[in-house]
């Protein structure tokens, strides 16, 4: 059923994630992998020191594994 069709008054406070496990911007992406796999979350808030970063997901590290690290060789 679409949303439009659903109840239209839902926010996104009320759908949205509110657990993160944030990782550090010099973290290692290997890391990151780990902590996709062992969490079953795709997606990571990226802090620098107290700050908001970015964001890494599944897409960045595929992306990255599937088109920039082959160009290294």
């Amino acid at each position: 059923m679409m949303l439009k069709n659903r109840n239209t008054e839902a926010r996104v406070q009320d759908i949205m994630e509110k657990e993160f496990n944030p990782v550090q911007i010099d973290d290692k992406l290997t890391e990151i992998y780990r902590k996709v796999r062992s969490n079953n979350k795709t997606f990571f808030p990226v802090i620098e020191g107290k700050k908001l970063a970015g964001a890494i997901d599944m897409n960045n590290i595929s992306e990255f594994i599937t088109f920039r690290a082959p160009l290294d060789y």
